[in-house]
Formats: C-alpha cells, structure tokens, sequence
C-alpha cells in the first residue's frame, strides 16, 4: 500500500473499521502525482445540477461510502458484492462547503458544491470532522493562490473566476477590486 494512503488510513483508522479491503482497492484510482490527505468512511448523498435525481449509494437505507480527498481530486468509493462505484471530484471544481454541526446528535454534515454537483458527506466523529474541515480549507486557501500567481491567462477570464470566487465567499470585495485592478492595468 502506498505510504501517503496508509498514513492517512491509519490517523482515522477507527473510522475505517470493516473497510480495511475498500482502501486496498481505492489504490488503484489513485495517480502517482498526488497525495491522499484524508480518508473515512461516511455516509454519501449526491444532488445532481438538475435536481430531478437524487443519486445515493444505499444499503440497508444508509448511504455507506469511503470519501478520499488527495491533491488533487475527492473521491468516493463504494463497492458492495460485485458491485463498484467510484466518483471523482477535481478539486479545482469545488466552488464552496458548508458545515453543519448537529446539536442533536453528534455528527457533522458537509455540503461540498462543485461545478457540476452538489453533494453531503455525514461523519459522526468530531476530530475526523475536523480533519476534513481542515483539508477542504486548504483547497479554497489553494485554489486562490493559484489564482493569485496565474499570470499567463487572459485578464479577462481571470477576473471572470475572481467574480466566482467574490461570489461563493472565497475572497473579500477589497481583495477582488485589488486583483481587478491589477489585471486591468496589464490590458
């Protein structure tokens, strides 16, 4: 097993009771240039664009999926008898999350939005929850550094994503009029 999926399994092995052969098996979706930042099992549903179709993976009435989140993508694995799934989410994609803390019981909800879907994951265990809440920070805190050093692209669609970004939260005004700016000047 590949020693970035192994540490990452083993900081939320308790999460990972009983999915001991998914995370062998997830491996195999795995590209050599990226790293697994995080790995649990949780419960899974998905609401197309659309919203004609809630696509949910079910067994027993429970949505049990393994969520891997790598450099470079979320992925979702589900696989029960002979049959598998696999979803794959580009990180550069997710346009926001939410996270719901249930006062009630004691799980958290993440509503993860992406370019083409919508989607919550539900874990129960408060520093796995953390620890997600941490990587899925780290990707918008990337996804704007990124922006921020993209100097080749055109100005024009740059500050068409800065506009996305002002929308779904990601920046402030001032850091956007600041960006704005700066890529008007270079017309």
């Amino acid at each position: 097993m590949r020693a970035d999926l192994e540490r990452a399994a083993n900081e939320n092995k308790n999460d990972l009771s009983g999915y001991r052969k998914s995370v062998d098996r997830v491996e195999k979706y795995l590209q050599s240039d990226e790293e697994v930042l995080y790995i649990s099992s949780c419960q899974f549903t998905e609401f197309p664009s659309d919203n004609l179709k809630i696509d949910t993976f079910k067994f027993d009435g429970k949505e049990l999926v393994l969520f891997v989140a790598t450099t470079k993508k979320i992925l979702v694995y589900y696989k029960l008898l002979f049959n598998e799934k696999i979803k794959q989410f580009p990180v550069d994609e997710i346009k926001e999350f939410q996270v719901v803390k249930s006062k009630i019981a004691a799980s958290t909800k993440f509503r993860i939005t992406t370019l083409t879907t919508e989607f919550d994951l539900g874990i129960v265990r408060k520093d796995s929850a953390a620890k997600l809440e941490k990587v899925l920070s780290d990707y918008k805190k990337r996804n704007f550094v990124a922006l921020h050093s993209d100097t080749t692209s055109n100005p024009f669609e740059a500050i068409e994503r800065l506009s996305q970004m002002l929308d779904n939260g990601i920046i402030t005004k001032t850091e956007f009029e600041e960006k704005k700016a700066e890529l008007l000047k270079r017309i």
